[in-house]
């Protein structure tokens, strides 16, 4: 049974993205979790999946590294990190950002140029040379994640990459999916 909270979690914040001052590069250096910490492993996802430039190592910013590092600390001894995704070079971007577009025409033909941009602006970021709004995972800032128990990955609810309405933060909170109750 889930859990009842008083106030459903709120979505995402909408931005004026043009009033956002360009980001200055820290200068920060990449590193690679897996090395700092043995309960941290990294599957590579889109190298397993073939995507030409995908990663074979996992690279993020140091003090991410650092958090991840800390984080699993706290956790039980036999809990663990699972990366499925680090940092992703550009043209690993456009591939995901294509193959999900290439989905939503697929599976809503009668959909207009600007509905599928919200659509994919909600769970790809936009593929492109933005200093205002880089894509997350192009900068190192960014993780694709989960905990696993005793080496194997929790149920969160959805698999990696799903680009569906139940992968939304309040997907329970508005249409609980069958099998599951409020």
């Amino acid at each position: 049974m889930l859990r009842e909270f008083s106030a459903p979690i709120p979505g995402p914040k909408q931005y004026d993205w043009a009033a956002v001052p360009a980001p200055q590069d820290c200068g920060e250096a990449l590193g690679d979790p897996t090395a700092l910490c043995g309960r941290i492993v990294y599957e590579g996802s889109y190298h397993r999946q073939g995507l030409s430039g995908a990663m074979e190592t996992c690279l993020l910013r140091e003090t991410l590294c650092r958090k991840l590092c800390l984080a699993v600390n706290k956790l039980p001894l036999d809990y663990s990190i699972l990366i499925f995704d680090a940092l992703r070079p550009l043209p690993v971007q456009q591939a995901i950002y294509d193959r999900f577009k290439a989905q939503l025409l697929r599976e809503r033909p009668e959909a207009s140029p600007a509905e599928l941009e919200l659509i994919l602006d909600d769970f790809v970021a936009k593929p492109v040379k933005r200093l205002h709004r880089p894509a997350p995972h192009t900068t190192g800032g960014a993780v694709d994640l989960t905990l696993c128990k005793n080496g194997v990955p929790l149920d969160m609810g959805t698999g990696f990459d799903d680009f569906t309405a139940l992968a939304r933060t309040v997907a329970l909170e508005q249409d609980c999916p069958p099998g599951l109750e409020k």
